[in-house]
């Protein structure tokens, strides 16, 4: 597309510099919006499943062990039918030491024990860049990290990008700042193994497509829509496995809901299409799991192996943990709404902490302003809202979907699963805080033209 001066090249400026702000944050975290230990330890032990595969595939071949993660080891691990270490505090102990191995180039064990439990894409990419890269090893990993960190901060300036077409510089320029100081958003940034743009290319895809459909009717067919939710899908599932998958699967449909509202479609339309996305994103999550039994079968032997692990897998993170906690579904919920918000590296720790749910109390009472005052409005920006905020209800779902289906998981995993409340519930939150301040502001100044400070 051409950019047409202004309005096209200060929009490429903002978000050059927005991608420039959101880098550094994931990269370094120059901004300290987490607490500097925080970020670079965080989730290093699964990380270390990542580096245990690249330091394998440089000895042994991208795709030894079926290219599957794992880690190198020096001990007999005894593990369990989804390939994880029963001997708790020893399997913990290799995994802390992947890191070193790879760092100092040291000889590896002669033994290495892999993760089943998903494909490992993210690994076999950082893999294949190791075989065409010029630098050691340190550079190498630092070479990763900034490949990821700069994913991440994509997928976040493709978002930017669509709320400034769609609701302003206002509404674009809050947005930018909370994604900003959002520690669990930096922490997750800047982590191997979690690869938190895979997340995202599901979401991100259908919202610009959908976004380009509305715009330009005849340039994009259904058809072709449901082919791109194929390939995200299953490049989520190949990067990123099963986690959080329902979150993710949810976070896709939700551009469908938004521009359903927006063009004021039958409801009866919009169960059509949504039916054919939810069975094409079935579809992909189906192929990626013959990927994976395909690999576990490649180490064990039969397919049986790779069906077995995978029921196994699901039911232990769906029923399993929460049996022996007798964790309740509502004090799993009351858990995640009790969470910190903005427990921010800059500020001195204290004990008070931002809730969860104090801060969709804000993002609601932002709504409820939305709503009455684009009462005034023309019917095109009242749809354009009412789009936005019935949308961001609908989010919700995504969410809700892992802390309930995948209940073991949320109850055994509150230091990491708070990240799901971003996917995509409170990036609509944030435009809503956004849009909500703009509206007002042009109230206040007698207008109801949305004051847009980059135009």
């Amino acid at each position: 597309m051409k950019l047409q001066k202004p309005k096209d090249i200060k929009q490429a400026i903002f978000l050059c510099i927005a991608f420039l702000i959101l880098f550094s944050s994931y990269s370094v975290n120059i901004w300290k919006v987490s607490d500097e230990n925080m970020f670079l330890f965080f989730e290093r032990q699964p990380e270390g499943l990542v580096v245990g595969r690249i330091a394998k595939a440089a000895h042994d071949g991208i795709f030894s062990y079926g290219g599957l993660t794992g880690l190198n080891y020096t001990e007999y691990l005894k593990t369990d039918s989804l390939g994880i270490s029963t001997m708790s505090e020893e399997y913990s102990r290799n995994l802390s030491i992947q890191h070193d191995l790879y760092l100092t180039n040291s000889p590896l064990p002669n033994k290495f024990v892999a993760y089943k439990s998903q494909t490992g894409g993210q690994a076999i990419l950082y893999s294949v860049i190791q075989k065409i890269s010029p630098f050691g090893n340190l550079g190498n990993l630092r070479l990763f990290k900034g490949l990821n960190a700069a994913l991440v901060a994509l997928c976040f300036v493709l978002f930017i990008g669509w709320v400034y077409r769609n609701y302003g510089g206002t509404s674009s320029i809050i947005t930018l700042f909370l994604l900003l100081i959002s520690p669990w958003i930096n922490n997750f940034a800047h982590n191997l193994w979690w690869a938190l743009w895979s997340f995202y290319i599901p979401f991100i895809t259908m919202l610009l497509l959908f976004e380009k459909k509305h715009n330009f009717k005849d340039k994009i067919s259904n058809n072709k829509i449901l082919i791109y939710l194929f390939l995200a899908v299953f490049a989520k599932c190949f990067f990123t496995g099963f986690e959080f998958i329902t979150s993710t699967l949810i976070a896709a449909m939700c551009p469908i809901v938004y521009y359903y509202i927006l063009e004021q479609k039958s409801f009866r339309s919009f169960i059509g299409f949504a039916f054919k996305a939810g069975i094409t994103m079935v579809i992909a999550v189906l192929a990626e799991m013959l990927v994976l039994i395909m690999q576990i079968r490649s180490l064990e032997g039969s397919f049986s192996d790779g069906i077995n692990h995978i029921l196994v897998s699901y039911t232990k993170r769906a029923t399993y943990g929460i049996i022996e906690q007798s964790e309740t579904y509502g004090e799993i919920l009351q858990k995640y709404f009790q969470g910190n918000v903005f427990d921010l590296g800059f500020l001195p720790q204290t004990e008070f902490k931002f809730y969860f749910g104090v801060f969709f109390l804000i993002i609601c009472l932002f709504g409820v302003a939305i709503y009455f005052i684009s009462k005034q409005l023309n019917q095109a920006d009242k749809m354009k809202n009412l789009a936005l905020i019935s949308t961001t209800l609908f989010s919700v779902l995504s969410p809700l979907s892992w802390f309930i289906i995948f209940k073991q998981h949320a109850s055994e995993h509150p230091h990491m699963d708070y990240i799901v409340w971003y996917m995509p519930t409170l990036l609509f939150g944030f435009i809503v805080i956004g849009q909500g301040i703009s509206l007002i502001v042009a109230k206040v100044r007698g207008s109801h033209n949305k004051p847009d400070v980059l135009s």
